[in-house]
């Protein structure tokens, strides 16, 4: 029985531990309380910021590899619109030709460099940003993208070429993530070049919140603190360090994110004060892929207001595509497959009409309730609230224990 009751304990501190992670590592408990109360301040804000881009791509391959290239995507994509249920053969022909065209154009390279202002608003536990993201092969889309808490929504209200062209509207789409969703990821699907290094800087997060990551102290000056920590994306490690300016507050002065050859570089070249708190004015971005894509961004802060209450509206869009019940932090491969019908998550990827604010993940159940009458409603929540280390190792002892005891 004592033996049993140790192992009870033992479950227990395992869950709490991985349901609790510490996200502060090392750090001094006076850099924390900082960069909390740092939070607090912005917490509340609207910024407006003046972004210059240069992108460039390039690629290396040479004609004959480019056009196998070619070749064994149509391949691939009639395939795939073929597993998705799409029947009609002009259509799927339309599509295979317009995916692979605008790859192709990505990888046979491109330059552009555009200028527009954003705008970042920030009101408690929710957040608002609007902008304009342009790819080098000539896409505009104007955005909008909300937060709230643990979920998030990404609308484009515009999608057309640099050649006037005008594109169809893309279906806006909600997601869930595990922890305050400004820290984490945007949902690949958006395709939007905005990270969460991105929003610390440029938001004003708390940076020891980003990604949920545990924050190692690596070394410390009278300048500055040097932390670490890695993170993976589907089948790839990055490495990530953060310097903190000690004489702005801890403020983040820098974020480097590396895996092998490809950087990406965060930089705040200067700082403005608000309110007794530093927030980075100027901010620099740089990606180099070497043989693939090199980008270069300079973020200017415009101005600094107190946030007005955020409303959210849509227009124009007829159906919201909501995957919060399929689970948090999909990766681009997940959100593939759960789109497909094949896919045992596809029935819980949820479409309604704008109801004229964010819904709950109540009122998302009470519509996936009503769309599958009689089926047991998904709770993403409940089946993440056991971590996996502790709830494998509870099973497998508790069986084990049961045995002992002679109840199996």
């Amino acid at each position: 029985m004592i033996c049993f009751r140790v192992f009870l304990l033992i479950c227990a501190a395992l869950i709490w531990l991985s349901a609790n992670p510490a996200q502060a590592g090392d750090l001094p408990a006076k850099v924390v309380k900082a960069l909390q109360e740092r939070d607090r301040t912005l917490n509340h804000l609207t910024s407006s910021w003046r972004l210059s881009d240069k992108e460039q791509t390039f690629c290396s391959l040479p004609p004959t590899q480019l056009e196998t290239m070619r070749k064994k995507m149509e391949v691939g994509f009639e395939a795939d619109y073929r597993k998705r249920g799409i029947i009609d053969e002009a259509k799927i022909k339309h599509d295979v030709q317009d995916s692979v065209q605008n790859i192709m154009t990505a990888l046979q390279g491109g330059a552009v460099a555009y200028t527009n202002v954003w705008s970042f608003q920030r009101d408690g536990s929710t957040a608002l940003i609007s902008g304009t993201t342009q790819s080098f092969n000539g896409f505009i889309s104007t955005f909008r993208q909300f937060y709230d808490k643990d979920s998030a929504v990404t609308v484009f209200d515009d999608n057309h070429s640099v050649k006037g062209l005008a594109l169809p509207k893309l279906t806006p789409i909600a997601w869930r993530t595990s922890g305050e969703s400004i820290s984490y990821p945007v949902s690949s699907s958006a395709s939007l070049d905005l990270s969460p290094e991105h929003l610390v800087f440029l938001l004003g997060s708390n940076p020891l919140s980003l990604r949920g990551l545990d924050w190692k102290l690596q070394s410390q000056s009278p300048a500055s603190l040097v932390l670490n920590s890695i993170f993976n994306v589907e089948h790839t490690t990055y490495s990530i360090r953060m310097i903190l300016a000690v004489k702005n507050g801890f403020a983040p002065s820098e974020i480097v994110v590396q895996s092998g050859h490809n950087v990406e570089r965060y930089t705040a070249s200067s700082f403005r004060r608000y309110k007794d708190t530093w927030i980075g004015d100027r901010v620099e971005y740089s990606k180099d892929a070497p043989g693939f894509v090199r980008v270069a961004q300079v973020w200017n802060l415009q101005s600094l207001t107190a946030s007005p209450p955020i409303e959210f509206k849509i227009a124009g869009h007829e159906f919201v595509r909501d995957f919060r019940l399929v689970g948090p932090d999909l990766s681009s491969t997940a959100l593939d497959k759960a789109g497909m019908r094949q896919d045992s998550r596809f029935g819980k990827i949820v479409y309604y009409q704008w109801p004229g604010h964010f819904p709950s993940d109540e009122e998302v159940k009470q519509i996936y309730q009503k769309q599958h009458p009689g089926e047991a409603t998904p709770d993403p929540k409940s089946s993440a609230s056991l971590p996996f280390v502790g709830g494998l190792l509870c099973l497998v002892g508790g069986v084990w224990m049961f045995k002992r005891r002679g109840v199996s």
